[in-house]
């Protein structure tokens, strides 16, 4: 699922946002979520949330009453969060080059209508989905999925035959081993228990022997790999802290 969030403190361009959204779904195979945001500061005050899912895709207005688009978004950059493509809609070209800046997928004139919406969202995802996030393809109990694995929060054995995988909006199972789906995926990954492997960016804390996860699962911790895995997590978030 692809998380949008729209900007835009002109209240009749976010219920138009609405319904071009609500006419896109129709006709689209994409699954995503929106979010819409009053102003800048609502923006940044939701990414200073824990726990708080995160954006693929930002369509944010550039001259808004309070901080600016590109302001909230030098900000979002500063989290950090490089990942998140940015849409600007502009009354003018005037911001274009500042734009830049915070690197945009794109700098979209108003008005906008649907056709060109439609378009620009198109080209969004397929970027999206093809270049930004990894993915894997997964055969479970439900049929086959793809997931993105910035999406995956922890993966666990429960029994012999199944693990289950669960991500930042569903839990799935899979008939596979931890080594075969281990091999899939990146460093961002690893096992804190025989049982139990994690997505170090989802860590929330840990406790003498268990694993607390962004969705307050808590997750056991083994003494075999405890020291191994807290020197992990806090290399990464040294490698993030600027």
């Amino acid at each position: 699922m692809l998380h949008i969030a729209v900007c835009d403190d002109d209240e009749k361009t976010l219920q138009q946002f609405k319904k071009f959204f609500s006419e896109f779904s129709k006709n689209s195979s994409s699954i995503f979520y929106v979010q819409y945001f009053p102003s800048g500061e609502e923006l940044l005050y939701y990414y200073s949330l824990p726990g708080r899912y995160t954006f693929h895709l930002i369509l944010i207005d550039i001259e808004m009453s309070g901080i600016s688009g590109i302001d909230t978004i030098l900000k979002i950059r500063a989290e950090p969060d490089y990942n998140v493509q940015i849409i600007f809609l502009a009354d003018s070209p005037e911001y274009m080059i500042d734009s830049f800046n915070v690197q945009p997928f794109y700098y979209q004139l108003k008005p906008l209508v649907y056709e060109t919406f439609q378009v620009l969202l198109q080209r969004a995802f397929v970027y999206i989905n093809t270049a930004i996030y990894p993915h894997i393809k997964l055969k479970t109990t439900d049929g086959e999925v793809i997931l993105q694995t910035f999406e995956i929060i922890s993966l666990v054995k429960v029994d012999k035959l199944h693990v289950k995988i669960t991500t930042l909006d569903q839990v799935l199972y899979s008939a596979i081993t931890l080594t075969q789906l281990s091999e899939r995926l990146d460093m961002n990954f690893y096992q804190i228990h025989k049982s139990a492997i994690v997505n170090l960016k989802h860590i929330q804390k840990f406790t003498s022997s268990k694993v607390v996860m962004t969705n307050k699962d808590i997750l056991p911790l083994g003494r075999l790999y405890k020291k191994d895995v807290i020197e992990v997590h806090t290399s990464t978030l040294c490698e993030h802290t600027f």
